[in-house]
């Protein structure tokens, strides 16, 4: 087991016991809903706040017995983490109140909650308002040419905060090595290489690409626009991967092996294109979720 998955299993017992101790206290002292909210969004934001020199350490951990200099007395300045925090935690807040409203159903006083009129349909709405903000703030920005080693310098981009990139190389191989089930795939260019990552909303999207053109790339020198991030590893999300490939296709009638005019074969170029369209059908979501609630707010009226 590596050491970015032991540090995964560490973190999970640990914040699976936090929350056991955290909510059995909280019930304990027959504490209000909003201290369970408050405890879940301190904790989260401590986790955020932490995140960076975590993920400085680990790489570090990882090249301890290498030299690489591109680690070597880097200071990650995270700048407006408060805003990325907000417009990450905003939906997901919204969508925990709408889940609690609906699972405490008609009798929240038992609970010692007092709803007011309207709350889920405000809710909705605002789930989808701040859905698509942070859908706008995640992937905003326009591409640009970059090269893997000017990425790799760049230490203060973030899940919430990444760069729109153009970027050519040749796809090595999948992105979890040897297994052909994956998405996900290798770029290397001239300075190094880099994990690309296939974001699918679409149900079964992932293994869909998998299956039908990921393969396909393996080999070829691609072009593609993306978004850097940052999470356990550097990565680029996929937006569109193109490539210009050969196929070999045989002359019209029989072949013979003793007939030097069907030996050759004519060269067919095709162009593998590929989209991840998952912005797209959040934003459709995010839509609908308004919508749903300002036609609920209306036929409450």
């Amino acid at each position: 087991m590596g050491f970015a998955a032991r540090s995964l299993l560490l973190l999970s017992v640990l914040d699976s016991l936090i929350f056991v101790v955290g909510d059995f206290a909280l019930l304990h002292r027959q504490a209000p809903v909003w201290a369970g909210i408050l405890f879940v969004a301190v904790l989260v934001g401590a986790q955020y706040l932490s995140s960076p020199w975590l993920q400085l350490r680990a790489l570090n951990r990882e090249v301890e017995n290498a030299p690489h200099p591109l680690l070597q007395g880097v200071h990650m300045h995270r700048t407006g983490w408060p805003v990325e925090f907000l417009f990450g935690a905003a939906p997901l807040l919204c969508g925990l109140l709408i889940c609690a409203s609906l699972w405490m159903g008609r009798y929240p006083s038992r609970l010692g909650v007092v709803v007011p009129q309207h709350f889920v349909p405000w809710l909705l709405v605002a789930l989808g308002v701040t859905w698509a903000a942070r859908i706008g703030f995640r992937y905003y920005g326009s591409f640009r040419r970059s090269q893997v080693k000017d990425l790799i310098e760049d230490q203060n981009v973030s899940q919430m905060r990444p760069h729109a990139v153009e970027i050519e190389g040749e796809v090595v191989g999948h992105g979890l090595p040897g297994a052909f089930w994956s998405p996900d795939l290798m770029l290397k260019d001239d300075t190094g290489s880099m994990f690309l990552y296939f974001r699918s909303s679409i149900p079964l999207g992932r293994i869909f690409f998998a299956f039908h053109s990921a393969n396909r790339y393996i080999g070829e020198h691609v072009r593609l626009q993306g978004w850097y991030r940052r999470g356990l590893r550097p990565y680029i999300e996929i937006a569109c991967i193109e490539a210009v490939v050969t196929r070999p296709a045989a002359e019209e009638g029989s072949l013979s092996l003793f007939r030097q005019d069907c030996e050759k074969l004519k060269i067919q170029y095709e162009i593998l294109s590929e989209r991840s369209y998952s912005r797209w059908i959040q934003l459709a979501v995010s839509a609908a979720c308004t919508a749903a609630g300002i036609i609920w707010l209306g036929g409450g009226s």
